[in-house]
C-alpha cells in the first residue's frame, strides 16, 4: 500500500504534467496516482469520507495510508516534501504565501484547462525540473560531505 494516494484530473495537461513529474521523482514509491476524471469514477475510501467525484474534480485530494485526507495546497506541500523538493514544498507551505495560495488555488483549479492551453504547464514543468536539479546537486554535495550547492 502506498503512503499517499493522490486523486487528480488526468484529463488536464497541467495536472497530468505535475503529477507525472512528482511520480517520476518518487524514488521511495510512496505515491499512488488515481485519475478521478474518468466517467463513473468511484472510490470506497472517498465515499466513506463523504467525498464525491465532483469535489475531487474541483480541488486535488489525497488520502494518506492512515486515512487522513488532504485537499488543495496541503496536497502539494506533502507531495513535494515526499519527493525531496523542499524548496517547492516550502513555497506552497510558506507562512506568508500559504494564505494567498489557498485563496488563489481554487481559481487555478477552476481554470486549469484554459491555463494549460496558455502553456502554464510547460512553465511549471521547467520550474520543477530546475528545483529537482538543484535538490539533486545539493544531495550529491551532501553525500560528499560538502553540504553546499556547487558554484555555478
Amino acid at each position: 500500500m502506498s503512503a499517499i494516494t493522490v486523486y487528480y484530473d488526468a484529463s488536464c495537461p497541467l495536472c497530468l504534467s505535475e503529477m507525472s513529474t512528482i511520480k517520476a521523482l518518487d524514488q521511495a514509491e510512496e505515491i499512488a496516482l488515481c485519475d478521478c476524471s474518468v466517467q463513473g469514477f468511484a472510490d470506497s475510501h472517498a465515499s466513506e469520507a463523504g467525498i464525491d467525484q465532483a469535489q475531487m474534480m474541483r480541488l486535488i485530494h489525497a488520502r494518506t495510508a492512515t486515512g487522513q485526507w488532504l485537499i488543495g495546497v496541503d496536497v502539494f506541500v506533502d507531495l513535494y516534501r515526499r519527493v525531496g523538493l523542499r524548496s517547492v514544498a516550502g513555497f506552497w507551505g510558506h507562512p506568508m504565501l500559504s494564505p494567498i495560495l489557498r485563496m488563489l488555488y481554487p481559481w487555478i483549479a477552476r481554470y486549469r484547462q484554459a491555463l494549460s492551453r496558455l502553456g502554464v504547464n510547460r512553465i511549471y514543468e521547467l520550474a520543477i525540473e530546475r528545483a529537482a536539479q538543484k535538490a539533486l546537486a545539493k544531495s550529491r554535495a551532501c553525500n560528499e560531505n560538502q553540504c553546499e550547492l556547487p558554484p555555478r
